[in-house]
């Protein structure tokens, strides 16, 4: 938000920042591990047999799944 008001304030949209004064969000969680090479074949290869309501592999919703997977790589 303050980044994007101060690029407003910039380009001369708006004449002052009004979060300027909002103070920066720290997240002091510990870092989510990412999978490894090893587990994101499983990962992949399991999406081949996933199958749709009906027990049918490689259908739509596979394709889907595999799609979502791989957007949240």
């Amino acid at each position: 938000m303050r980044g994007f008001l101060g690029f407003c304030m910039k380009a001369k949209w708006i004449s002052d920042n009004p979060a300027a004064d909002l103070e920066v969000i720290r997240d002091h969680r510990p870092q989510t591990e990412v999978f490894t090479h090893e587990e994101r074949k499983v990962v992949m290869a399991a999406l081949t047999r996933f199958s749709d309501e009906y027990g049918r592999c490689g259908g739509p919703i596979a394709l889907q799944m595999k799609a979502f997977v791989l957007v949240m790589r």
